[in-house]
């Protein structure tokens, strides 16, 4: 399956513009991914993510940085769901070391995922965690963390990422995961909608 880098439109839809940084404003360019040709997910392969009005809407399919990164960073952004309680909702931010493929799962990276787990047991919920994945294994790096979403269910996200801790603030809500950091010298920043048909609008995203 084929990907494409979004350069054509790059200066007119698909690049999303840093704020804050003391360098001055810088576009993030962003690569479509296609879904992974190794996934055993038996459901939809949802659709290429699309950027409207500084937005990225995301459904299954992911987008990459084509910029490598590197600690210490910021990210921030608004994010939220169609469909705010559908079951396993899920914004994934995921950091990706540099060499791993753009059409299968990589085997190495490390995620943050926010959403809400409307779903039996833990019934209605606001969490988050981070986990990472090392030869196709998945462990959590931090637990799940319950929080308060505002009424409108629409996340407001600050991640500052250190090389020897996490601290999100969330709605007003700040956490820290110490001991807990990306884990990589250089890495990609890559975003999925989860799960499929359900589509996540996140927008004003930057890193800096």
């Amino acid at each position: 399956m084929k990907h494409s880098t979004l350069r054509t439109l790059g200066f007119l839809a698909m690049v999303l513009w840093n704020g804050g940084c003391v360098s001055g404003p810088r576009p993030i360019v962003w690569e479509q991914l296609p879904f992974p040709k190794d996934s055993d997910w038996p459901g939809s392969k949802g659709a290429p993510a699309a950027v409207a009005q500084d937005e990225l809407i995301l459904q299954a399919q992911e987008v990459r940085t084509t910029e490598e990164h590197s600690v210490p960073l910021v990210i921030q952004c608004a994010a939220y769901p169609d469909l705010t309680n559908a079951p396993h909702s899920w914004l994934l931010i995921k950091f990706v070391p540099v060499g791993q493929p753009l059409d299968t799962e990589p085997d190495r990276l490390t995620t943050l995922a926010i959403g809400n787990r409307h779903a039996p047991p833990s019934g209605d919920k606001d969490v988050m965690f981070i986990e990472r994945r090392e030869g196709g294994r998945a462990r959590k790096l931090w637990g799940e963390q319950e929080f308060t979403a505002k009424p409108d269910r629409v996340y407001h996200l600050k991640a500052e990422i250190s090389p020897d801790k996490i601290r999100i603030t969330i709605d007003g809500q700040t956490f820290e995961a110490p001991g807990v950091t990306v884990g990589y010298p250089k890495f990609y920043v890559q975003l999925q909608g989860w799960q499929p048909p359900n589509r996540w609008h996140v927008q004003d995203f930057s890193i800096h």
